[in-house]
């Protein structure tokens, strides 16, 4: 339980959960959800070490990423030049 309070209040913290009056907005951590049940999945440890790399940046602020026809596509964010929008799976 403790576990799953630290996460909810680690998404407030860096704004992937968001209540304005008693309306939340939850699209982010529905994300990270998703995410996390791939990595569950995941058999190959170095796909799952280059995952964990992913949802790090994602967690800065660094990159964004979504889901398509079964593979995460990552873009950069403004402020991250270094990184280039590609095809990671």
């Amino acid at each position: 339980m403790k576990n799953s309070i630290d996460l909810i209040n680690l998404l407030y913290e860096k704004g992937l959960i968001k209540k304005e009056k008693n309306v939340y907005f939850v699209e982010e951590a529905f994300k990270i959800n998703s995410f996390m049940k791939m990595c569950f999945r995941e058999k190959n440890p170095e796909k799952l070490k280059r995952y964990m790399f992913l949802l790090q940046k994602y967690l800065a602020g660094t990159v964004n990423f979504h889901f398509k026809d079964d593979k995460i596509v990552v873009e950069k964010l403004p402020k991250e030049e270094s990184l280039d929008a590609q095809e990671i799976l």
